[in-house]
């Protein structure tokens, strides 16, 4: 498990990263080696932000504080925990002026007592193994890292692909659908329609054998040996959104 620990206070910092190296020499043979990265102040965290399962975060002396900091990380894409650490700041005071609290939000306070370090590991440990794949969506504004069925279609125009996402955001990569298909194909509800489009089976309305319209009222002229992959990847999709996803492999393209 890779950890973040983000504190302006050196002292902090570093009792923190003496903690949860005792906590990884005691886990290893369980859950593994806990691996951590120390950081005095935000950015260079946050241009790194995907690749951690757990972060611990104080910072007081600026005015993007810690909770700040913590919401930039989360409407950033991390979906892993936030551990707020109190120290001068009531992260907690902070948190209750929010109209929507982020279900991936927690709070300790200083000095860090070892049970309750310890409970928040076990949690992270747990939120790894629930953890849901992620797609990296980077362009030239912006990195989007979003979960399968936040992508309704893909669609090339020129040299970019045009990747319109379900809240209506649109991320144009650098890159063409095929290969894009192909690097992400154990996302089983894409499907490559033709060289220049990859549609999200789940957001199909209306299929026939030359023709698939999104919900969104986009549509796209499909080949009849196409129809097949699109008819059993929309099946799937509706019998994952009742039952849970099966166990499948990826569509050929």
């Amino acid at each position: 498990m890779h950890i973040a620990i983000c504190d302006d206070n050196i002292a902090d910092r570093k009792q923190l990263e003496r903690l949860l190296g005792r906590e990884s020499d005691a886990r290893k043979a369980d859950s593994g080696v806990f691996y951590t990265d120390s950081f005095g102040q935000g950015d260079k965290l946050y241009s790194s932000r995907m690749s951690y399962d757990l972060f611990f975060i104080d910072v007081t002396g600026s005015d993007e504080t810690g909770f700040f900091l913590a919401n930039r990380l989360i409407k950033g894409g991390v979906t892993a925990p936030v551990v707020l650490c109190s120290s001068t700041i009531d992260y907690k005071e902070e948190a209750l002026k929010m109209t929507e609290l982020p279900g991936n939000l927690r709070f300790l306070n200083k000095p860090v007592l070892k049970d309750r370090l310890a409970e928040i590991l076990d949690e992270a440990i747990l939120e790894v193994g629930r953890k849901e794949p992620t797609i990296e969506l980077r362009d030239q504004q912006d990195t989007f890292y979003v979960r399968e069925d936040e992508i309704l279609y893909a669609e090339s125009e020129g040299q970019y692909l045009k990747v319109l996402l379900k809240d209506g955001r649109v991320a144009s990569v650098f890159q063409d659908a095929y290969t894009f298909y192909m690097n992400h194909r154990e996302f089983t509800h894409y499907v490559l329609t033709g060289p220049h489009v990859m549609v999200n089976a789940a957001y199909i309305g209306r299929l026939s054998r030359f023709k698939a319209v999104m919900t969104d009222g986009k549509e796209f002229r499909i080949l009849p040996v196409v129809y097949g992959r699109l008819k059993k990847a929309m099946e799937r999709a509706e019998s994952e959104k009742k039952e849970g996803p099966e166990t499948a492999g990826p569509e050929e393209p």
